[in-house]
C-alpha cells in the first residue's frame, strides 16, 4: 500500500467520525431525537463506540504493513482495545498526538504545531468509554444490575469534547518514524478533512 493510498484511506475514516460526532451534536442539542431516554443514549453510544473503532481503524491504516505481519486478517479487526493493544507492540507511537495550529507573528503561511499537554481522551479513557458504550449493545437482563442512562447521558459531552481536541488537529507517527499524517478535522467548520503526509526532519 502507498503512503497516499494510506492517506486516503486515512482521510475517510477521519471523515466518518466527523459525521458520528455531528449525528451526536444534533441528539446532544435536541435536533434529533427518539421518544424514550433508552434509545437515545443507546443511538448514542452507537455512535461513540463507532467513533472509538474509527480512531483505531486510522491507526491501523497507517501502521498496515506492520499489523498485518502480527494479526492475520485484517479486513475483519473491528475492536478498538485489540487493535490499539496490537499496535502498541509494533509502534508505540500509533496512538494520535493531539496539536493546536500556531500561526508565527499571525502569518497564516509560518503556521506550526504545538502539542496538546491535557483535555484530550487518553487510551485508557477510550478503553473505557469503549466499555460503557459496549454495555448498551444489548438488552437490559432483567437479573442483572439495572444500566444507569441517564448517568451516562451526562457523561456524553464531557466524552465529546475530549475526542474533538484528541483528533481535531492531531499526528499519527508511522512505524518507519520518518514519516507523520498531519489530520485537521475542522469540526467547527463545514470543511473537509484535511490529511497531509510530512516527513520528519
Amino acid at each position: 500500500m502507498t503512503i497516499q493510498d494510506k492517506k486516503n484511506k486515512y482521510t475517510i475514516c477521519m471523515n466518518e467520525i466527523k459525521k458520528r460526532v455531528e449525528v451526536v451534536e444534533s441528539i446532544l442539542n435536541n435536533k434529533v431525537s427518539t421518544p424514550y431516554l433508552i434509545t437515545t443514549v443507546e443511538l448514542i453510544c452507537i455512535q461513540i463506540r463507532k467513533i472509538l473503532e474509527l480512531i483505531a481503524l486510522s491507526s491501523m491504516v497507517a501502521n498496515k504493513e506492520e499489523y498485518q505481519k502480527v494479526k492475520d486478517k485484517i479486513e475483519k479487526a473491528w475492536n478498538a482495545k485489540d487493535i490499539l493493544n496490537e499496535l502498541k507492540t509494533i509502534n508505540l507511537n500509533h496512538y494520535p498526538q493531539p496539536m493546536v495550529l500556531q500561526c508565527g507573528n499571525g502569518d497564516v503561511n509560518n503556521t506550526r504545531t504545538q502539542p496538546v499537554q491535557s483535555g484530550f481522551l487518553t487510551r485508557e479513557e477510550l478503553f473505557n468509554v469503549y466499555s460503557i458504550c459496549g454495555g448498551l449493545l444489548h438488552a437490559q437482563n432483567p437479573f442483572a444490575h439495572k444500566k444507569q442512562f441517564e448517568n451516562i447521558l451526562k457523561q456524553v459531552p464531557s466524552w465529546l469534547i475530549k475526542i474533538k481536541k484528541l483528533i481535531n488537529v492531531h499526528v499519527v507517527q508511522l512505524v518507519d518514524e520518518s514519516t507523520m499524517f498531519i489530520a485537521i478535522i475542522n469540526f467547527d467548520y463545514e470543511k473537509d478533512v484535511s490529511v497531509g503526509v510530512y516527513d520528519r526532519q
